[in-house]
């Protein structure tokens, strides 16, 4: 149930409906939003702050994308996410310790053109049996 509700949020915010938390109180309200409705422990680090509505939107929904990935397909794990400026970019690393996947799968393609709408770029450390 947690899980359909989270990518009814991401079908919503592709359709340029932007979930109140995330307008209203930032990314870092928004992401804990997401993560406290997961079936997965996941720890965050959020840099407090406000960018430009499309970055935040952009970086929201990344990271949405990356959670629910992880959930479908990296089986029983732990995860952390951390949201942070690096000079003048905002910086979203989604980690795990599951079992790994392919990194050609179509959702990252998905999040990979998403990363590239806004200017930035997509680096993905994987392998199968590892996170």
């Amino acid at each position: 149930m947690q899980l359909r509700q989270t990518l009814q949020e991401l079908r919503d915010l592709a359709h340029g409906l932007y979930p109140a938390v995330l307008s209203q109180a930032g990314l870092a309200s928004a992401v804990e939003a997401v993560v406290e409705r997961l079936p997965i422990p996941v720890t965050t680090h959020v840099a407090e702050g406000r960018w430009h509505p499309d970055i935040e939107s952009a970086a929201y929904l990344i990271t949405c994308e990356a959670l629910t990935n992880t959930c479908k397909h990296a089986g029983p794990c732990a995860v952390s996410v951390r949201i942070e400026p690096v000079g003048e970019r905002l910086q979203v690393q989604v980690c795990d310790d599951g079992v790994g996947m392919s990194p050609s799968r179509t959702a990252l393609r998905a999040i990979r053109d998403r990363v590239e709408a806004v200017g930035g770029h997509l680096l993905v450390d994987t392998a199968p049996t590892r996170g």
